[in-house]
């Protein structure tokens, strides 16, 4: 055992500890959003008892990074006994974003796909809403 380990390990108790990857940190004001949105779906449905449910239309988006992040070892942090574990926000400067709509109403299908090569940080605020 060499004289740094023993002074990290046995007189520091630092370990050296991979961060654990999140996909996004969620604000107060989102979280609160997602819920009045649930909230508010559940009361205009009737609970999940309505019909109309079956023509709502739909979507979803995949974020594909172009660039691969560091790994979880390439990421890995000193942490003192006293610290918090590390957490890391999983991004990456420049995205293609996908988007995937579909329509189940009446048996009718809609697809639709565009492609966005961007960064985060040009995608204006007001087009950031997350619920």
């Amino acid at each position: 055992m060499s004289q740094k380990h023993k002074i990290l390990h046995e007189h520091l108790a630092v370990r050296k500890l991979c961060t654990r990857w999140i996909p996004h940190n969620l604000t107060e004001g989102q979280k609160l959003r997602r819920v009045n949105w649930c909230r508010d779906m559940m009361q205009r449905f009737g609970g999940g008892d309505s019909n109309v449910v079956y023509n709502m239309v739909t979507g979803d988006e995949s974020w594909i990074y172009c660039n691969d992040p560091e790994t979880k070892r390439q990421s890995a942090q000193w942490v003192f006994p006293f610290e918090e574990l590390p957490t890391k926000v999983k991004r990456d400067r420049t995205i293609v974003c996908l988007w995937f709509w579909k329509k189940f109403g009446n048996n009718d299908l809609a697809v639709e796909f565009s492609f966005i090569m961007t960064t985060p940080h040009q995608i204006p605020p007001d087009k950031q809403l997350t619920i």
